[in-house]
């Protein structure tokens, strides 16, 4: 499976434009936690002993989106897809992947900051 584009996905800095930052802010408590652990667009695998079809065993996905806690998900879960411009995509609870890159240096503590400085504002 193709993954060469893995390196130039971590390459550089993001700089935020205003609108994602709103809607980063915007999101329900529980998406924020999920947002601070897994960055968007960042980087994840299976943890050992857990196969998904996506990310597939011994490969690298991307975040794409986050889900609400729910009836049948109770700790939210995780869209991922197994390149950032692959049109599919699959659900993963948090615990089953592990994060292994970030998209452009957006970091947990970049996210952290960002959604701290709604509380100063």
């Amino acid at each position: 499976m193709e993954q060469e584009w893995i390196e130039k996905w971590q390459e550089g800095n993001l700089k935020l434009g205003a609108d994602t930052m709103e809607w980063m802010r915007s999101r329900p408590d529980a998406v924020k936690a999920m947002m601070r652990k897994f960055p968007p667009s960042c980087l994840v695998r299976s943890t050992k002993g857990v196969h998904h079809n996506i990310p597939a065993p011994g490969t690298i996905g991307v975040i794409r989106s986050y889900v609400e806690p729910g009836d049948d998900h109770l700790n939210g879960e995780l869209s991922v897809a197994q390149h950032p411009d692959s049109e599919s995509w699959g659900r993963c609870v948090p615990g089953d992947l592990e994060v292994v890159g970030y998209y452009k240096g957006l970091t947990p503590e970049v996210v952290d900051a960002l959604l701290c400085a709604t509380a100063l504002n």
